[in-house]
């Protein structure tokens, strides 16, 4: 999908910097005025997305209680569709201080009469082209999935592996698939039906591979020195390398479609 640099004064980039100044000053308010009544957010360490600015303000809201984000635009470029993808250097830390994550990703805006309409969260390619077929595994989303787990371990004494399944596997893929209907042509992600769909994504399957390795390895762990260990110890070998497999198909697909 062809980026080209828009006017950095015209309104569209003024509203965005608005909006990320709001958002690090943690002015709900002002960020909220900026967005249209049916604005659709994405619940980036969370999976899924929120609908309206009050679903938007709750979910800000609960985040802000968990982590301390800082998202600062470095780039803007202008899409298809009248969308506008930027490059933003995002730095989370827990709420004492800890760096989570140190990373640069994109936001690919949707626009509509001068307000926001839509956001969604996506991997960078070399080229600052969106690449969306991924599952949120960035590092904050990792944090928040392991602390979700050790509280529900040592609150609710459920078992170490079911609670690891439970939010590393299968609470990224119910939000994936609840949304799916944004993600198909004509959804509001992808009005013109461009964009790849995350499942038919090598990427996307490496995500959901990895984090079963995971799973494996919280088993591997919990069965301690015993015979069922070393299954549980060879199976998270094994996806790691399925894993790596399905990313390095994925970063071949991405060389050859970029020198076509």
């Amino acid at each position: 999908m062809p980026t080209t640099p828009p006017d950095p004064s015209s309104p569209k980039i003024e509203l965005l910097r608005a909006a990320y100044a709001a958002f690090n000053a943690r002015d709900i308010d002002a960020a909220l005025a900026l967005m249209t009544p049916d604005v659709a957010w994405p619940r980036a360490f969370k999976g899924g997305f929120v609908r309206g600015p009050e679903e938007v303000r709750a979910y800000w809201t609960e985040q802000w209680s968990e982590i301390d984000p800082h998202v600062e635009p470095l780039a803007f470029n202008a899409e298809d569709a009248g969308r506008i993808l930027v490059e933003v250097h995002q730095v989370v830390r827990d709420l004492a201080g800890t760096l989570l994550a140190d990373e640069r990703v994109g936001h690919r805006f949707t626009l509509e009469q001068g307000l926001i309409q839509g956001m969604e969260v996506c991997s960078l390619l070399e080229d600052n082209r969106c690449d969306e077929a991924v599952m949120p595994s960035s590092l904050p989303f990792l944090a928040v999935s392991a602390a979700l787990t050790a509280a529900v371990c040592f609150f609710f004494h459920w078992p170490v592996a079911l609670t690891v399944l439970v939010f590393f596997v299968v609470w990224p893929l119910v939000g994936t698939f609840i949304t799916a209907d944004d993600d198909l042509p004509g959804g509001w992600s992808n009005p013109d039906g461009t964009i790849q769909l995350p499942w038919k994504s090598a990427r996307f399957w490496a995500d959901v591979v990895f984090r079963l390795a995971v799973v494996f390895a919280a088993s591997a762990v919990t069965a301690g020195w015993t015979s069922q260990a070393g299954v549980f110890w060879i199976l998270c070998v094994s996806t790691l390398l399925t894993s790596l497999g399905l990313m390095r198909s994925a970063a071949r697909n991405k060389h050859s479609t970029n020198d076509s």
